[in-house]
């Protein structure tokens, strides 16, 4: 049997046999008490990773973009006017998504090697009382930039504002404390850093946007949060849950706490540190090449010298080294190689990925 590929992207990630063995076990009723019971231990262990005691968590059968739509179909009423604040693709595409809904979303998109200026995003909120909620991007993963949290947590206060926050590439690899932010409304997904296949995504809601949801007009079904939440209380969801997956996030959160959070997180930025530490001796660029940037410790990018591009890489990474390693995105797509380092990753992975980066810098010549 072959070897199988070292999966190393953004997302998806590699699965711990514990997931995998979870996902073999024969198949339960969504709404029987077996899977009732796996929900509820799911959802305290997602409420204690997103450092929540007053949200409300929902599981939701989508990928990470269900719950960003749902997130925006709950809580505004069409004309509704937003503030996106981006610097990157994923952020781009919450504004794209708050458009198609008729809400009324100003942008201020910064560059996407660029540090989010809060004063200018101040400045907006400011001169603008109509601007009912933000859009933010926790970790762009385009750029593997991490955004700050606390930042737009205390201007969202401060102006009284709902915060909506795409945690996708962050969540469980740096921490994402919804109560102490002061964010209303935090989605994640499956497929990152909670080590499980995609298929589902997360929501936590804070009292404050229970409250804008109980207002809202925008039309929803699937995507109903106060439906979702009736379900919830009961360890179900209203649909046919996918059953394998819910019982794949519950063998992941344990093996999370076992280790421990913080500890899940401080191996996340010991490991992304060690891997950018041995880029640079290498020789390769950091992308962005901008000092005043936090990166992510979820994923790191790679700026390739103009000769090289990144999908001719990719191709030849996962022929000759058996492990798949991402391109950019958008503009960056040929010029910028992206190598997740997040959920079930550890030491020996990191050494890996600093073999192959060498490797491949000697293949190719550069």
């Amino acid at each position: 049997m072959p070897e199988p590929v070292r999966l190393m992207v953004p997302g998806p990630t590699q699965l711990p046999p514990e997931v995998i063995s979870e996902m073999a076990q024969p198949m339960i009723y969504h709404r029987g008490k077996e899977f009732m019971d796996i929900t509820f231990n799911v959802i305290d262990l997602l409420k204690e990773l997103f450092g929540t005691k007053c949200c409300d968590v929902l599981l939701i059968p989508s990928s990470g973009r269900g719950a960003m739509e749902a997130a925006l179909v709950n809580l505004f009423s069409s004309g509704d006017k937003l503030l996106s604040v981006s610097n990157g693709y994923f952020g781009k595409v919450f504004l794209q998504m708050a458009e198609a809904y008729g809400l009324n979303a100003t942008s201020i998109e910064f560059g996407w090697e660029d540090v989010i200026d809060f004063s200018t995003v101040e400045e907006h909120l400011k001169n603008d009382s109509q601007i009912k909620g933000i859009l933010f991007t926790h970790c762009e993963t385009a750029n593997a930039i991490e955004n700050d949290l606390k930042a737009i947590g205390s201007l969202a206060k401060k102006y009284n504002k709902l915060l909506i926050v795409d945690a996708v590439s962050s969540f469980g690899c740096m921490p994402v404390n919804v109560d102490e932010y002061g964010i209303d409304v935090a989605v994640t997904a499956s497929q990152k850093g909670l080590m499980s296949p995609a298929g589902m995504s997360v929501a936590a809601i804070s009292p404050k946007a229970w409250d804008a949801i109980e207002n809202s007009k925008l039309s929803k079904y699937y995507f109903d949060f106060r439906n979702m939440k009736k379900y919830i209380q009961k360890g179900q969801t209203p649909v046919s849950t996918p059953v394998p997956i819910v019982r794949a996030l519950n063998a992941s959160l344990k093996l999370m706490k076992k280790e421990g959070f913080e500890k899940v997180f401080e191996r996340h930025e010991k490991l992304a540190g060690y891997i950018r530490g041995e880029a640079k001796k290498l020789g390769y660029a950091l992308y962005p090449d901008n000092p005043d940037i936090k990166r992510a410790n979820s994923l790191s990018a790679l700026l390739l010298p103009g000769k090289v591009k990144a999908e001719d890489l990719v191709s030849h990474i996962s022929s000759n080294y058996n492990t798949l390693f991402s391109k950019g995105l958008g503009e960056t797509a040929s010029s910028v190689l992206r190598i997740g380092h997040m959920g079930w990753f550890h030491e020996e992975d990191a050494v890996h990925i600093v073999k192959v980066i060498k490797g491949v810098k000697n293949d190719f010549g550069f």
